[in-house]
C-alpha cells in the first residue's frame, strides 16, 4: 500500500467521520428544538402552568436550552465550510453563543435546584420566599451573570489564522479554566445571594 492509498484512506475515514458529527447534530437540533418549543408553548398558552410561580424557572431553561438548539447549526458549518476558520468574528462568537447558551442553562438548573430545596425545606413559607417579582429578579441577575461570562472570549482570545477554530487553539488554557471556574462561581453564589437578599 503506497502513501497515495493511505491518504485517500484517511480522507474517506474522515469523510465518513463528518458525516456521522452532521447526521448526529441534525437529530439533536431537531430533538432540542422542537422539545423546547413545546414546552415553551405549553407553558405560555396553559393558565394553571403559567400561574405556578416555579414554572418560570423552567420556562426560563426551556428558552436557554432553545438557544443551545440553536448554536448547532452554527458549529456545523465549522465542518462544513472550513473558511470560517480563518474569519475572526465568526469565530469567536461561536464560542460566546455556545458560552452564554450552555451557561444560561447551567444557571437555570441551578436556579430551579435552589426553588426546588426551598419549597421542601420551607414547605409552608415557600410562597413567602418564591413571589412573582423575586422570582423574575433571579432570572434577571442569572442572565447577567451569564452574559458577563460568555464575553470573556470576546476581549482575552489567542485567535490565530493559521489554526482551525477549535476551543484549544483560540482560548488559551488559563482562559478556559477562568470561564468555567466563573460560571462554576458565579452559578453557585450569585443566585443564593439573590434568594437571601430578596
Amino acid at each position: 500500500m503506497n502513501t497515495a492509498d493511505l491518504s485517500e484512506a484517511n480522507n474517506t475515514d474522515e469523510q465518513n467521520s463528518y458525516v456521522l458529527w452532521i447526521l448526529l447534530h441534525c437529530f439533536l437540533f431537531v430533538a432540542i428544538i422542537l422539545g423546547n418549543i413545546l414546552t415553551i408553548l405549553a407553558i405560555t398558552w396553559a393558565r394553571k402552568l403559567r400561574s405556578v410561580v416555579s414554572n418560570y424557572f423552567i420556562l426560563n431553561l426551556a428558552v436557554s436550552d432553545l438557544m443551545v438548539g440553536i448554536t448547532i447549526p452554527y458549529h456545523l458549518a465549522f465542518y462544513v465550510d472550513s473558511a470560517l476558520h480563518r474569519n475572526k468574528s465568526v469565530c469567536i462568537s461561536r464560542f460566546v453563543m455556545f458560552i452564554l447558551a450552555c451557561g444560561g442553562s447551567i444557571y437555570n438548573l441551578i436556579m430551579i435546584a435552589i426553588d426546588r430545596y426551598v419549597a421542601i425545606v420551607h414547605p409552608l413559607s415557600y410562597n413567602v420566599y418564591a413571589t412573582k417579582r423575586r422570582v423574575l429578579m433571579i432570572i434577571v441577575v442569572a442572565w447577567i451573570c451569564t452574559m458577563g461570562v460568555s464575553s470573556i472570549p470576546i476581549y482575552w482570545n489567542g485567535f490565530d489564522k493559521s489554526h482551525s477554530c477549535e476551543l484549544e487553539t483560540v482560548l488559551p488554557r488559563y482562559t478556559t479554566s477562568i470561564t468555567i471556574l466563573s460560571i462554576l462561581r458565579f452559578s453557585v453564589n450569585i443566585p443564593c445571594v439573590t434568594i437571601i437578599a430578596a
